[in-house]
């Protein structure tokens, strides 16, 4: 055998062996599967938990009104002073954005089939974007987490 064969068999007799050692000594018993206890051990308050859902609450209206002023102040760029107010409405927002963009107002109904709500929303967006005077290719921006809040606010506050 040459040199390198036996050091290969040996290594490999020995990572035998150490996984044989390793295989006992991390064996669980069999008491441990009939333990089963069906406690809880949270020591959570339900006034804790009313606060977290309280303060979480304000936080999610608080971010859904801010996202809806900065919508209402980029469709007021794009020309459409009228109707601007609808940006805070849940669903009149999609409404909004067919309608600025200048597609048949049906469009705003493949907002809510599967496949084809993104490829409008797209289509939406980079109409918006062209008639903001901004590269289409930005329409981009808009669908990366974090950097899609920081461009909306750059579209809003921009001239």
């Amino acid at each position: 055998m040459s040199k390198l064969t036996k050091i290969a068999s040996s290594g490999l007799v020995a990572l035998t062996a150490l996984a044989a050692t390793a295989q006992t000594a991390f064996a669980q018993t069999d008491d441990f599967l009939y333990d089963y206890s069906y406690e809880t051990t949270t020591e959570v308050s339900d006034g804790a938990a009313l606060a977290t859902l309280l303060g979480l609450g304000v936080f999610y209206l608080a971010a859904y009104l801010f996202g809806a002023y900065l919508l209402f102040r980029i469709v007021k760029r794009a020309g459409e002073e009228k109707d601007a107010w609808w940006a805070f409405v849940p669903v009149l927002n999609m409404v909004l954005l067919v309608k600025v963009s200048g597609y048949p107002m049906w469009y705003f109904l493949l907002m809510f089939v599967p496949v084809a709500n993104i490829v409008v929303t797209i289509m939406v967006w980079v109409k918006l974007l062209e008639k903001l005077g901004m590269p289409t290719w930005h329409v981009l921006l808009l669908f990366l987490p974090g950097i899609n809040f920081f461009y909306m606010i750059y579209l809003a506050f921009t001239k």
